[in-house]
């Protein structure tokens, strides 16, 4: 009994070692704010259902020292868990199943079968890309441990359909009356793997419950946002000795068993990447698709120049006509024909590099932008060159827009411009779960609006 007790006192200090341990790492990374985003909001309570087989590990075992697949069984499961935090989650879990053995030993063949059921509570530590840990998309891993209880009632095979006694004899042959008798007179007979008579220890009453503790470790592969594919092994270390019916001879130690499974879990909350995108394109991007506020014609989401003034004549991508190609519209060109090549100013006059102080660098942007100049070499106050980059606020260094920070990394392009292909692809990044910095429904909505206002 005390190395039971032992045993028992171990395992619960194990648990709570590694919720403590769970609890320090969490506490600890979400700390990092820079480094791992918090999602918990994101976070929504799933279901899972699954199947698998069950191993006994007990006092038969232990005699026979072999595993035997025809022992396995199978297992049903279903969970319901919620996530909290981006490395912890908490679930409530039932299993139910049948667990079995048979010796094969030439001087024992005992044997027993015990429906069982189980339900606990469990503590879950993950590991996946909300963590600061990075898998393969759409893959992750965990490892849980809890406390749960189970009830079971071992039976035994001892007779035959017919009722007759199973008799085991040297040469291998189970007959209907013991080796001592006359063989000729005894019938060989066949178990009938019918579990029919309840186990009973001499002198000892048998709980059918016991407390059980199980440790599981798991992978997980996301199909959709609302689908997951968990693949999963559990040792249950039970609080009885008797889960098959029999005492341990000698040292007296607790039963076990293990259970493989496979699961799908399904989120709530969230739809599958293939609607979601449907409904986003068909609903929250309708407007998008046809706002025209500057009522030239030409839809916001196609329109390169969102501003056009009512009444001005503009080209198949809303932009203003302009014949020179200096990114002056013909309605403000002071020069018409301004030669291919040159910069100009607000008025759509050539200017060269003295000319570049004082004038407006908003218009020598866009007209180095439609007339294909790269850069062009300007003498600041202090004498110094400096690289003038086009389609940039001001004079910066080149490769560095000017679009708002928390916004950069969805100008792929570096033009200093969102451009409709740009949002969807954060878009598509979003549902396929590869976008980092936007990450969030809400943050997706505030790069559209930012979309609209530039």
């Amino acid at each position: 009994m005390k190395r039971i007790k032992i045993i028992g006192l171990l395992l619960i200090f194990i648990n709570l070692s590694f919720l403590s341990t769970v609890f320090c790492q969490t506490g600890s990374n979400t700390k990092k704010e820079d480094k791992q985003p918090d999602n918990t909001g994101n976070f929504k309570p799933s279901i899972s259902v699954g199947v698998g087989l069950l191993n006994y590990r007990g006092t038969l075992n232990d005699a026979d020292k072999t595993l035997h697949f025809s022992s396995f069984r199978a297992g049903y499961n279903i969970a319901v868990e919620k996530r909290f935090l981006n490395f912890l989650g908490a679930s409530a879990d039932f299993m139910m199943g049948t667990l079995a053995y048979n010796q094969m030993q030439p001087t024992s063949h005992l044997n027993f079968e015990t429906p069982i059921t189980r339900f606990g509570i469990n503590i879950k530590a993950i590991l996946d890309n909300y963590s600061s840990v990075k898998f393969p998309k759409g893959l992750g891993f965990y490892i849980s441990s809890g406390i749960g209880f189970m009830f079971f009632n071992p039976k035994t095979d001892l007779k035959d359909k017919n009722g007759n006694t199973y008799y085991y004899w040297s040469d291998g042959t189970i007959r209907n009356m013991a080796q001592t008798g006359n063989p000729s007179d005894a019938q060989i007979i066949l178990r009938d793997y019918k579990y029919e008579t309840t186990v009973k220890d001499s002198g000892t009453t048998i709980k059918n419950n016991s407390l059980v503790i199980p440790i599981k470790i798991g992978a997980t592969f996301k199909v959709t946002r609302a689908l997951e594919v968990d693949f999963a092994v559990s040792y249950n270390y039970t609080f009885t000795d008797y889960l098959d019916g029999f005492k341990s001879k000698g040292a007296i130690h607790n039963d076990v068993f293990f259970y493989s499974n496979a699961a799908l879990r399904f989120n709530f909350g969230v739809k599958n990447e293939k609607s979601s995108k449907q409904e986003m394109n068909n609903g929250s991007f309708q407007l998008v698709e046809l706002l025209d506020s500057d009522q030239d014609g030409v839809r916001d989401f196609e329109d390169e120049c969102p501003d056009t003034p009512k009444g001005i004549f503009v080209n198949e991508k809303g932009c203003p006509k302009d014949d020179d190609h200096d990114g002056v519209p013909d309605y403000l060109d002071k020069q018409p024909n301004t030669p291919k090549g040159a910069v100009v100013d607000i008025d759509g006059v050539a200017i060269n590099d003295n000319d570049f102080t004082g004038k407006n660098y908003d218009s020598i942007r866009n007209s180095m932008l439609h007339s294909g100049v790269t850069e062009v070499t300007l003498f600041g106050p202090s004498g110094t060159k400096q690289v003038f980059v086009p389609n940039y606020e001001k004079l910066i260094k080149p490769g560095t827009s000017f679009v708002p920070h928390k916004f950069a990394s969805a100008d792929t392009n570096k033009d200093g411009y969102i451009s409709p292909e740009e949002v969807m692809q954060v878009i598509d990044m979003f549902f396929e779960g590869q976008n980092i910095d936007f990450d969030t429904t809400a943050k997706i909505n505030e790069l559209i609006e930012y979309f609209f206002e530039q």
